[in-house]
């Protein structure tokens, strides 16, 4: 498994976390999501309903980039407990991006 022994410290700006590249640091960015604090002050799966609505090509594979980013674990290496929960997520809010808005308020 890859992973870090030591997890970033709080003031780590998004950008530079493993998993996340610039185009999805940009996007934390736009939702005011700087630094690893503000990562790992979220929950992951809102926050990916939150990037899903207001940007296209956010995949379940997009879940696991945080994922890693927390933890600081690949994410090729999330463990299926994980998987698991983006997929029934995934299988049970199929709804559209303005419904995901509505729920999300």
């Amino acid at each position: 498994m890859l992973y870090r022994r030591r997890l970033p410290p709080p003031e780590t700006p998004v950008d530079r976390l493993w998993n996340i590249s610039d185009s999805l640091a940009d996007q934390l960015n736009n939702l005011k999501i700087f630094t690893y604090e503000d990562l790992t002050s979220k929950n992951l799966i809102d926050l990916w309903s939150d990037l899903k609505a207001k940007y296209r090509g956010i995949s379940k594979l997009t879940y696991y980039a945080l994922w890693g980013a927390v933890t600081n674990i690949h994410w090729k290496n999330v463990p299926p407990s994980e998987i698991e929960k983006i997929e029934s997520f995934i299988s049970t809010k199929k709804v559209t991006t303005p419904e995901l808005l509505e729920i999300r308020k």
